[in-house]
């Protein structure tokens, strides 16, 4: 009987499990996409993070060929330059060591010339009849001819060795020098891609931090691989759309799809879907879930005021397209936002950019609201490590000074020296052409056939000579050389590390207040913090160009017009002042990671100044109705 009770409620389930699964409804949520579209992403460095030099201002018209983003190439500048110096180093290092090989192979050719003519002379000897000779001489000449031949064949082989060397050590050269240009263009291509330059004309629309939601602007810190932003072409909108992968099976090609913008609620297009991916992906924002990508058209009647960012859900199946007038979404209660004061323009303070140093030490930073005006120093860096470099340095540059010095009396010294080489086996070889120049009648046979073996010894000496005297000269040329691009390189390197040095007092470059920055783990920077190369501890913030930036849910968006006036309350306190929209985002996003709510940015101006106000203070927008 349990038994058959359990076997019934079995049976009864699986029907419940299987309608529940029916009834439940398909569905995915996208964002409105701006088709080929550029993302500017933060280029790729030896440091991170890096400082945005320079960056277009958003909403900003750009053509292709501008520039949209430069990067502080930081330590690949210093790079770039010390492969040229390791170039230049290894040409004049390589050059040196194939010289001295070449001379070792002209000592080895002039070893086996005077083989080769002693070798000569005792074939002459030798061919002397034995029955002219004693038996003692003709031993003695035929012991000479084998010792000169045995010997001539031992220097042959290692003349061979030492010419082998030589084109061994060039090819070597050549691999090595070719390696380090190889680096050094990979370098130069890397600093040349420290700007990212437009691809297409269009509008460039600002990105915002992953980390804490700032929006990127010049100065700001970014990790190389995050998207400071894109160049939009206005009017070419996609969606796209995310199915979780329970969900895949309420969708295909083939079948029809509405959708609803929530910028515009109660508003049903009916579309269809373009492209489905063929494997799911995880996205790590919305969690462990897998969702397939799929590319949703743009219905023809759609004729709303499409922005990239907008949240899109999609269902499957058609639905009626609602033709309500959006004027009506302009009316009911008054709008508030919550927003910020924010100046226009702000200068970063952050460490400078010094060769082989990564941490700084805060050791003055100006107190937070301090006004500073331009020159005023705003924070002091230490780098511990960066003194005891600069005097290695300047020991080491000494050094190579002296050596440089001395290697300059040495090459003059071994210049006569080589000269005076030359000028004997000059005077040799003339020598030799007058003895073999007399008449072959007055002189025995013999001896006049030595004398002219003698002639052509001296002859091939001269020219082994004068090889020898331009190999050297080109050994002393390129060690001076490489002692010349050693003393530049340290030349090179303690100027660097000097500027730095110089740098590590930031002074501000225009007036404005003084606004701490947060590190990474949230606490702000204080005097004796440790700031990572590349990280912003402070703004100077032109009070001059104050402006208010608040956030409107994606659902009321369309309540806010560039114009429409505001009463602003800045919260705390009972300042209140008037102003008005003077720019609507180009894009929503989310606001934050903790709340990823979608938003929308409106900038509004102050109608008047005041010196209450600090950049960084809540306040509440109020905005008047706008009329329909």
């Amino acid at each position: 009987m349990k038994m058959l009770l359990a076997v019934t409620v079995c049976a009864v389930a699986f029907p419940l499990l299987s309608t529940a699964a029916q009834l439940r409804p398909y569905l995915t949520t996208g964002e409105v996409i701006t088709e080929e579209a550029q993302q500017i992403v933060v280029p790729q460095s030896n440091t991170n993070p890096v400082v945005l030099r320079s960056l277009v201002a958003d909403g900003a018209k750009v053509k292709a060929g501008d520039v949209v983003l430069r990067i502080d190439p930081g330590g690949t500048a210093q790079q770039a330059e010390q492969l040229r110096t390791q170039v230049a180093q290894a040409i004049a290092r390589t050059n040196k060591e194939v010289a001295d090989l070449e001379v070792k192979a002209i000592d080895a050719e002039t070893a086996w010339a005077q083989a080769d003519a002693m070798w000569r002379k005792a074939k002459i000897d030798g061919a002397i009849p034995r029955a002219q000779l004693s038996a003692l001489d003709a031993d003695r000449y035929a012991g000479e001819l084998a010792r000169t031949e045995r010997n001539r064949e031992q220097l042959q082989k290692a003349l061979d060795e030492a010419r082998a060397a030589v084109d061994r050590k060039r090819e070597d050269a050549r691999l090595e020098i070719r390696k380090l240009e190889v680096q050094r263009i990979v370098a130069d291509a890397q600093l040349q891609a420290s700007e990212v330059k437009a691809e297409q004309d269009g509008v460039f629309i600002a990105g915002f931090h992953p980390w804490h939601g700032r929006r990127y602007t010049s100065g700001e810190s970014a990790q190389s691989g995050f998207v400071a932003g894109q160049v939009v072409t206005p009017g070419k909108h996609g969606i796209r759309a995310y199915a979780l992968e329970n969900d895949r099976m309420g969708f295909s090609l083939d079948k029809p799809v509405s959708i609803t913008i929530d910028a515009f609620p109660g508003h049903w297009f009916n579309t269809r879907i373009l492209r489905i991916a063929g494997a799911p992906e995880q996205r790590k924002p919305w969690g462990n879930g897998r969702y397939y990508t799929m590319a949703i058209e743009i219905p023809s009647e759609l004729k709303l005021p499409l922005k990239p960012g907008m949240s899109v859900l999609a269902l499957p199946g058609a639905a009626p397209v609602k033709t309500e007038s959006l004027a009506t979404e302009g009316r009911g209660s008054p709008l508030t936002l919550q927003g910020e004061i924010e100046a226009a323009e702000n200068q970063s303070v952050a460490p400078p950019g010094i060769p082989n140093t990564w941490n700084f030490n805060l050791t003055m930073l100006v107190p937070e609201g301090t006004m500073v005006q331009p020159g005023m120093p705003v924070a002091v860096f230490d780098a511990a490590e960066l003194a005891p470099t600069i005097a290695e340095k300047t020991a080491q540059l000494n050094e190579k000074q002296q050596l440089a010095n001395k290697l300059r009396l040495d090459h003059a010294e071994a210049a006569k020296q080589a000269d005076l080489s030359v000028s004997e086996a000059e005077a040799k070889a003339e020598k030799t052409v007058r003895k073999a120049s007399q008449p072959e009648s007055l002189i025995r046979r013999v001896d006049y056939s030595k004398f002219v073996v003698e002639r052509e010894e001296a002859q091939q000496l001269l020219e082994i000579a004068q090889r020898r005297h331009a190999a050297l000269g080109r050994a002393r040329d390129a060690e001076r050389a490489l002692t010349q691009a050693e003393v530049n390189q340290l030349q090179g390197e303690i100027k660097s590390l000097t500027e730095g040095q110089q740098k590590l007092t930031v002074t501000a470059q225009r007036a404005g207040m003084v606004i701490h920055q947060s590190g990474w783990d949230g606490d702000r920077f204080t005097t004796g913090s440790q700031v990572f190369i590349g990280q912003s501890v402070a703004t100077v913030a032109d009070t001059a160009t104050l402006r208010v930036r608040a956030q409107v849910p994606e659902a009321l968006s369309l309540r806010v017009l560039p114009g429409q006036a505001a009463r602003i309350e800045v919260s705390g306190s009972t300042l209140q002042m008037s102003g008005s929209v003077i720019e609507v985002g180009r894009a929503y996003r989310a606001k934050s990671n903790n709340e990823p709510i979608n938003i929308l940015d409106v900038m509004l101006k102050l109608d008047q100044g005041n010196d209450k106000l600090k950049p960084g203070a809540s306040v509440r927008v109020f905005l008047t109705e706008s009329k329909a």
